[in-house]
């Protein structure tokens, strides 16, 4: 998810706390005191009654805001134990906005955490605006650090970054997200060699996301972890296969490319890429072998105006001008009214943020869908032949 759609989330999970918290607890008179409201949250911390300790240092917060900065953080605490994890990110947010070091170190204890269940991008900003490398204890540490250098890159200092990424240690739970992280440091600075070896180290330890896990997990928690393991392995494996196409080693990339399986989230993605090295290489037929892919019902998820550039450059390759005006045509009355529509709405909407963000929930929820549809057909599409055979033999000129 997107940094605003995570917050937004997180935000609208917190307003249904709130709600629910609304109706305070049943205390006696001598009882409505911000102080005594915290020593019974943290009585039903201890007693494992994590919602119920929550509302009430909610109710603590909201009778003497001197306590606010202690209840964030006591209702962060509460929350990550009853498992609501995106509605601690709210209140873990909000610890840090108050600027009280005390409370702003106890909740840093969840930074990892966190960063496993929402993605660093949700509060990477905050821990960068709001706490500094002493804060925090070793084992959280790299999760900051691990911000930093995401950060880094984003700001195109990828050197600064690959510095941030050597401080985080190899026995860190989050050692292979760095891995991957460092080597799309080292790929874009050039440094190929470099990229290799991490991105071939990161695929090898991405199940290690799997030992983050505390022992009490259960099986749905295990199924998402581990289907986030292997995310991150294909990923990393095209990593490696990016790399060697940079490199100019296409038959290498060509091989690593085949080693990503079909149904995970980024060979939709990769196909397109396979197709330029298969162009890289020369083989413009086998090029478009790959692009005829995404004509299968089971990729109309994938908005494809790049490949049918590509689609048009090899026909053009292999001198068959009818058909490179074909795709011309065909982009030209698929794409141009599409064009015009997006400069309108970014024109209307040029100061209407929120108009941006329904829109691409919108078009995110169907692409899960239909993603969710592609998942269960794409093997018995992609063993269709195309209907038209395109020579092997490459014309080395017209």
């Amino acid at each position: 998810r997107s940094r605003l759609q995570a917050l937004i989330a997180a935000a609208a999970s917190a307003a249904g706390l709130l709600i629910a918290i609304g109706t305070s607890p049943a205390l006696g008179e001598d009882e409505l005191q911000g102080a005594a409201y915290l020593r019974d949250s943290q009585q039903l911390h201890r007693e494992g009654r994590y919602f119920d300790a929550a509302r009430y240092a909610f109710a603590a917060g909201e009778l003497d805001p001197g306590y606010k900065a202690d209840a964030y953080a006591r209702i962060t605490q509460s929350l990550m134990r009853s498992g609501l994890h995106n509605v601690a990110a709210y209140f873990f947010i909000r610890t840090l906005q108050t600027g009280d070091q005390a409370s702003i170190r106890k909740v840093l204890a969840e930074t990892q955490e966190l960063l496993f269940r929402s993605g660093s991008d949700l509060f990477r900003s905050y821990l960068i605006r709001h706490t500094k490398y002493d804060d925090y204890d070793p084992v959280n540490r790299s999760a900051y650090l691990f911000a930093l250098a995401k950060t880094a890159i984003l700001q195109n200092q990828e050197e600064r970054a690959v510095q941030y990424l050597d401080a985080i240690p190899a026995s860190s739970a989050i050692w292979p997200l760095a891995l991957h992280l460092r080597g799309t440091a080292y790929a874009i600075l050039g440094k190929d060699a470099q990229a290799l070896k991490d991105y071939q180290a990161c695929a090898e330890n991405a199940g290690r996301l799997l030992d983050a896990l505390s022992s009490d997990a259960v099986g749905p928690r295990v199924d998402q972890v581990r289907r986030e393991a292997e995310d991150l392995k294909a990923r990393c494996v095209a990593g490696q296969a990016r790399t060697l196409y940079q490199m100019e080693r296409f038959d290498e990339a060509d091989r690593m490319y085949d080693r990503i399986p079909k149904g995970s989230m980024v060979w939709s993605d990769v196909l397109f890429e396979q197709a330029w090295n298969s162009f890289g290489k020369g083989e413009y037929n086998r090029t478009l072998g790959k692009l005829v892919s995404y004509k299968s019902p089971a990729l109309s998820f994938v908005f494809g105006s790049e490949a049918e550039v590509l689609r048009a450059q090899s026909f053009l390759a292999i001198c068959y001008y009818d058909d490179v005006n074909d795709v011309i045509r065909r982009f030209d009355s698929q794409y141009q009214k599409l064009g015009e529509r997006v400069k309108a709405f970014v024109e209307k909407n040029s100061a209407n943020l929120p108009a941006f963000y329904q829109f691409g929930k919108a078009r995110g929820d169907q692409r899960l869908w239909l993603y969710g549809i592609a998942r269960r057909k794409m093997a018995d599409h992609l063993r269709r032949r195309p209907k038209r055979h395109i020579s092997s033999q490459v014309a080395p000129n017209c």
